[in-house]
């Protein structure tokens, strides 16, 4: 039963980084835009950060075990995407 515990935990470490990564996507487009860059010159640094963030702690979730790991990365996935989703659609309502 403490596997459970622990799985859920990754599904909640997946969902809060795939929520994060998507978000922190939308603050750099928007900071690049209120600096009149466009948002294909984003800051590299910015994006390294997020990958090497959500890797590391994925990569740690695999190492753990892998039941983890995949609860971790399904969850971010899962989270990822749908978070893009709803962005897009509030944006396009022009919110």
């Amino acid at each position: 039963m403490p596997s459970l515990l622990h799985i859920a935990m990754w599904v909640i470490i997946g969902f809060f980084l795939g929520t994060l990564y998507s978000v922190s996507i939308q603050a750099e487009i928007n900071l690049a835009a209120k600096q009149g860059t466009q948002p294909m010159q984003r800051n590299p640094l910015f994006s390294i950060g997020r990958i090497l963030l959500t890797s590391g702690i994925l990569v740690y979730g695999f190492s753990r075990k892998m039941e983890y790991g995949f609860a971790g990365l399904g969850a971010f996935l899962l989270a990822k995407y749908l978070s893009l989703f709803l962005i897009l659609k509030r944006n396009q309502k022009g919110e």
